[in-house]
């Protein structure tokens, strides 16, 4: 079970004593995540993350596809 926290563009949270998450809205007005760490705190999406396989079972084998010439590596 995780923390869920409501933030508005500008608003942050802190994670721990090193890492800054700020919500941000760009240019087209979609919300995004600043984040702000150490160089050696490894920052990775979810689906891009080795031990995600759920994902990896809920792709299509196109999408996989897609996203191997994108450079993405499956976990087997």
């Amino acid at each position: 079970m995780g923390l869920v926290i409501g933030r508005k563009p500008g608003e942050s949270i802190i994670i721990g004593d090193c890492i800054k998450v700020k919500v941000i809205m760009d240019d087209s007005d979609e919300l995004r995540l600043r984040i702000e760490a150490p160089r050696e705190v490894e920052i990775l999406r979810e689906e891009l993350h080795p031990s995600y396989t759920d994902f990896n079972i809920q792709l299509t084998e196109k999408q996989k596809k897609e996203l191997i010439e994108k450079g993405v590596k499956f976990s087997t």
